[in-house]
């Protein structure tokens, strides 16, 4: 099924960000009041923004009435939209996957190999996924870490989940290439790269079923 991941450039436009504080519905606006700096904030309504320009052609309505419901872990949703969707943003970028099929998780994280990601892992890593990270040289544990990580951390929004699940999942796998992973009694999903940019890591995983052939997956610009 096809996947439209839309790429937009950090930080956005006044004028776009303006446009959409307008927007926001209660439950936004009391998580952008808890957001501790202008730079996030302005990141949050960008992508938010772009979001709701990419689904009112879908909803037959204006961005301005493009409504969202929550699921337990504060996943947004529309009832009954054509469109499954997700969003993430890290830095310098924001993405917005738009999909036909019923469910689509999406991250990007800038790379930053300063960290002590080898305590990092303990945390959230599948004991598998702990392995591999250890067997890595050195220099090289950053780009693998933050690969494995938004591959995590997409499927998990695809489920909808807390992060607090995403250690019980490996996603190891999907590092040579896309492919489907299973998840016990939940469905499967591609788990594939986004290429974006060299210091990000980024990654979507859309719902499928085992033997679906790999979805098309169209990369944008955001341009408005």
């Amino acid at each position: 099924m096809r996947t439209d991941v839309w790429v937009v450039t950090l930080p956005a436009s006044k004028t776009l960000v303006q446009t959409g504080m307008q927007w926001l519905d209660p439950e936004e606006q009391v998580r952008l009041r808890r957001m501790p700096s202008e730079s996030n904030r302005d990141r949050f309504v960008a992508c938010r923004t772009v979001l709701r320009y990419c689904l009112a052609p879908h909803l037959n309505c204006s961005e301005a009435n493009v409504r969202f419901s929550y699921g337990a872990s504060g996943k947004p949703e529309i009832l009954g939209c054509s469109r499954s969707f997700n969003i993430s943003h890290s830095g310098d970028y924001g993405l917005v996957a738009i999909s036909l099929a019923p469910a689509v998780g999406v991250d990007i994280e800038h790379v930053n190999a300063r960290r002590n990601l080898a305590a990092v892992t303990r945390h959230v890593f599948h004991p598998d996924e702990i392995v591999a990270f250890d067997r890595v040289e050195p220099k090289l544990r950053g780009r693998f870490f933050y690969d494995l990580w938004v591959r995590k951390e997409a499927v998990t929004k695809w489920l909808g989940d807390s992060i607090f699940q995403i250690k019980a999942i490996s996603v190891l796998d999907t590092m040579s290439s896309p492919r489907v992973i299973t998840v016990n009694g939940r469905g499967s999903a591609w788990v594939m790269p986004v290429k974006v940019s060299s210091q990000y890591a980024s990654a979507v995983a859309i719902d499928t079923f085992i033997d679906s052939p790999r979805p098309t997956v169209t990369i944008h610009e955001w341009n408005g």
